[in-house]
């Protein structure tokens, strides 16, 4: 193999291993955004309290449902020592007022964990 073909070689090899690297970046990139984006979430999450607005669903099956709802009432987490000495904290429970048909005389309560709510964001009331 000449000098030249080696070189147009490497060059190739080259050109190969950074496009491999440009695209394992991109991914670390797209991860890093991910992460980011969580835990902007559970920033807002630990946030709410009484009279926030948050999406929960309700319902079971069929009738299951993403509804809007405005959290009432809060009762902290607990924490309990296990007998191998581990510490378990439990999440915050929510009372939250909620009504399917959007009519407040149809309004129920229901209780929900901390990890089973979704923070309302602007996206979620649409611009008329």
């Amino acid at each position: 193999m000449s000098r030249k073909a080696q070189l147009i070689s490497a060059i190739e090899a080259t050109a190969a291993a950074r496009a491999k690297a440009e695209q394992r970046v991109a991914n670390l990139l797209a991860k890093e955004d991910e992460l980011n984006r969580q835990v902007r979430e559970l920033d807002a999450i630990e946030a709410l309290d009484v009279g926030s607005q948050v999406l929960v669903k309700v319902g079971r099956g069929e009738t299951r449902a993403e509804v809007i709802g405005t959290i009432r009432a809060v009762k902290p987490g607990e924490s309990r020592t296990e007998e191998d000495g581990s510490v378990i904290v439990s999440d915050r429970l929510f009372k939250v007022e909620v009504s399917r048909s959007g009519d407040e005389f149809d309004a129920e309560f229901v209780v929900v964990p901390e990890s089973q709510v979704g923070v309302v964001t602007a996206d979620a009331f649409p611009a008329e």
